[in-house]
């Protein structure tokens, strides 16, 4: 644990994605913790919306 305000999250969602899914569940549980949203959408890291990921939802 690092323990500064400073020190914050890159969400990658393509890898979170394929590595264990549940997105939405995982950003609530770190939201304070994110400074950064990295999309990509899967496979291939995408475009939004050219894949599985419904980032309508994930966004709204």
């Amino acid at each position: 644990m690092v323990d500064s305000p400073s020190v914050k999250i890159l969400d990658d969602l393509f890898h979170q994605q394929t590595t264990e899914g549940n997105l939405i569940a995982n950003m609530k549980a770190a939201w304070d913790e994110i400074a950064y949203i990295q999309v990509g959408d899967v496979p291939g890291r995408k475009e939004p919306n050219t894949g599985e990921i419904n980032f309508a939802k994930i966004m709204s």
